[in-house]
């Protein structure tokens, strides 16, 4: 609108001076000098446009980089809220959390949800709201893609908030009892730093497979009932993996190995952390596949 204003008054005032100049100075000499004032103008006019087209790709230009930056920060700290929900997962994904800005303060195994977590549903509406906030034709083609998968990862989360009660179902294979361990023995150490969260993770074990087994209880109330051929399965898995429960089981052996080939640790160090670590390993994982076993034998009744 601007631009068009600019070009009527322009035009106009170039027929209002060109009816002066004949009038004042004759058809030939009125024709000459409106020649040369038109060129004036003319000139004056194309940089005025210029100008106004310049200033216009420059804030085109801003406008995009910012929504641009703006999704690169959102996405960055989407991600740092994610792996904040379960250190074991952060461990094997980034080597240096810090570096990415992410803290190690709270070091947990993660969290079951629950039949009616109305705190999941209102963190993927407004995550909604904030996706949708973003035009794809604003960022760059590979954000446009992130956006869209992002999108829809959050309207399926979304449905399934109505069926989280049919998703980890007990399984002698798949299941928690299962994995946790594989997970726990592969754990790599490259500081001390790594041990120390890794034993407050031990620490974890019996809070979360107690969650785990409270969000089984809750799924039974509803009718959700595991087979009693499953829960067999299950029991007999948790009794072969506590074994003898002595400094020979699996867990204790491959974590005196690993911090044996640790060349930040001292013999004295070495001697005091494997003491540590069995004794955590009786306390919480242990005890933690004893109250497992408690748990699905209840679930045969």
């Amino acid at each position: 609108m601007g631009i068009y204003l600019f070009f009527q008054h322009f035009v106009i005032g170039q027929t209002a001076s060109s009816y002066i100049a004949i009038k004042a100075h004759g058809p030939r000499e009125g024709f000459m000098s409106e020649k040369l004032s038109f060129r004036k103008n003319r000139a004056l006019f194309i940089s005025v446009i210029i100008i106004i087209l310049i200033l216009s790709a420059s804030i085109t230009i801003r406008f995009l980089f910012t929504d641009s930056l703006a999704f690169n920060r959102f996405t960055e700290l989407y991600c740092r809220q994610l792996l904040s929900q379960d250190t074991l997962s952060l461990h094997y994904t980034l080597a240096d959390p810090k570096a990415r800005g992410i803290s190690c303060d709270t070091v947990t195994l993660g969290n079951f949800p629950s039949a009616d977590d109305t705190s999941a549903r209102a963190s993927l509406e407004n995550q909604s709201a904030l996706l949708s906030a973003f035009d794809p034709d604003h960022l760059s083609g590979e954000q446009a893609l992130i956006l869209n998968i992002m999108s829809w990862q959050n309207s399926l989360e979304k449905k399934l908030q109505d069926g989280c009660i049919f998703l980890e179902q007990p399984s002698s294979s798949l299941g928690i009892q299962a994995q946790l361990p594989i997970l726990l023995a592969e754990y790599e150490f490259r500081c001390r730093e790594d041990i120390d969260t890794y034993f407050l993770l031990l620490e974890d074990t019996d809070r979360y497979l107690g969650e785990y087994l409270s969000w089984q209880q809750e799924k039974i109330a509803q009718g959700i009932i595991p087979a009693a051929e499953t829960l067999d399965s299950l029991i007999n898995q948790c009794r072969e993996f506590l074994g003898e429960e002595s400094r020979e089981h699996f867990l204790q052996t491959v974590f005196v190995s690993r911090c044996r080939d640790c060349d930040f640790l001292s013999e004295k160090e070495l001697a005091s952390l494997e003491d540590r670590h069995f004794s955590l390993l009786t306390d919480h994982v242990f005890a933690a596949y004893h109250l497992l076993i408690l748990g699905f034998q209840a679930m045969q009744d």
